[in-house]
Order: C-alpha cells, then structure tokens, then sequence
C-alpha cells in the first residue's frame, strides 16, 4: 500500500488540485485507477486486463468532494471497492463481444485449459478470479463512450480536453507494472495511437513473429519481466470472422 501511496496518491492530489475548479461543471465519470483483486499478490503467475475505460463511474464531481475533504486516500479506497468477482460474473452474463466474458473465460483458460460458459462457473473457478488485476489505458472515459452514455452533446468541450489532457499521467502501464509487477498484461482495445502513453517511460520491444494484423501484438520490455498482449476488444472479433474462444486460444500460444 505504501508503494501505491506514492505513485498515485501524488499523482492524484496534482490532477485533483489541477481540475478542482471543474468541479459542477462537468457530468461525467471521475478518474479511474488499476487495482487487483484480493488474491492477484499471492498468485504463482500474475494477469493483469485492461480495457478501454471505464463506461460510468463515480461522478466527476464527487471525486472532487474527497479532495475538498482531504480525503484522496477515501477516494483510492472506494477505486479499489470495485468490481467484485459476483459482479464481474453478472457483467459478462456470458454474453459473446463482452469485455468481461473474455476476461474469465480466458483467465480460467489459462489456468486450466478449460473453455467455460460463465452461466455455470464453478466456486472454484471463483476463487481463480480473484487472482485477477484490472484497469483500463484510458483513466478517463474518451468521447465516444460519453456518446454512447449521451453526455457528450451537452459537456463543455473545453473542459473535458483540459481534464483529459491531465489525465494522461496515469495511462502509462509502467505504473501497474511498478506497482504490481504482474508476468502479463492484456489490453483489450485496438488503439495504436495511445501507445505514445500507455508504454511512457518504458522501452518496448516489439514480437514481430507473434503480430497478427488488426487482432494481437506481443511487446517485451528492457528492464521489465512483463510481457504485453494487445488485442482488438472483443465486441470488433465478430468483424474479423472471429469469436471469443479463437481469440483467447491465440493468446495462450503467445503466453
């Protein structure tokens, strides 16, 4: 936790005290931080997922009420409340293109070689997904999901691009890997132009062997044991002729 304390924690009071003055200003989610579930430190192998953003999270300026209450830890702590693996489990519903249906159904792959449908998981599977570490390369939700939740029409452009900008000190994966040190990383979100800041601070090294165009990307790092898997999210498989068990078996030739 003292770790964590150090680089969030003092990147969260710059960004709070940088966008306090949007506080009722803007209708949209606060940032969001990775964090892990509570088995993911003793786990012999370490997974950590991350997707776009968040899709609805506490609001902007309720984050902002814990920095006017000198509160950022109580902030930090509602951040990692959250999902649990129950939730996790009714997210997914087992449903094809969905970000948490690949997630389990891959994380007890890789534990078990076991394709599973989520509707029937077992305790014992439960058990294996608290194993797990998430976040998302985007801390704050980009504009097409504010579309999607129908907030972008009426949000002040100004504001939203200045807190967006400051927010981009916490979409380096370098943090998670500092903090968690995990063996590897998924993103689920075919984004190449955010690699300028999910791999700042780092020195990428890309498998070009392991590349299948417009589906996966494999990068190793200097000075890092982690190994990163990129893929396209599951809900764009379907535009590749492809399904959530195809993806996940190339994955697992790649791990």
């Amino acid at each position: 936790m003292k770790q964590y304390e150090e680089i969030y924690l003092e990147l969260l009071k710059e960004f709070l005290n940088d966008v306090k003055d949007y506080k009722d200003k803007v209708d949209m989610s606060g940032l969001f931080l990775p964090h892990t579930l509570s088995k993911y430190s003793s786990a012999k192998t370490k997974y950590f997922y991350c997707g776009q953003d968040t899709y609805e999270w506490t609001n902007f300026s309720k984050m902002i009420k814990y920095y006017e209450n000198n509160d950022i830890t109580g902030y930090l702590d509602e951040n990692n409340s959250w999902p649990s693996v129950d939730e996790i489990i009714e997210y997914s519903n087992n449903k094809e293109g969905n970000f948490w249906t690949l997630i389990i159904r891959l994380h007890i792959y890789l534990h078990r070689k076991k394709i599973i449908n989520v509707n029937t998981i077992t305790e014992r599977d439960k058990v294996l997904l608290e194993e797990i570490g998430w976040g998302n390369i985007n801390s704050i939700e980009i504009p097409k999901t504010l579309q999607n939740r129908e907030l972008w029409e009426s949000l002040d452009k100004d504001c939203y691009w200045d807190i967006k900008e400051k927010s981009r000190a916490f979409d380096s994966i370098k943090h998670i890997m500092d903090l968690y040190n995990p063996d590897y990383i998924f993103i689920f979100n075919w984004a190449e132009s955010k690699e300028e800041d999910v791999f700042k601070g780092l020195r990428p090294n890309w498998n070009k062997d392991e590349y299948i165009e417009g589906i996966i990307s494999t990068y190793c790092f200097d000075d890092y044991k982690t190994k990163l898997i990129w893929c396209l999210h599951p809900n764009s498989l379907r535009y590749k002729s492809m399904n959530i068990n195809e993806l996940i078996e190339e994955i697992d030739k790649r791990v």
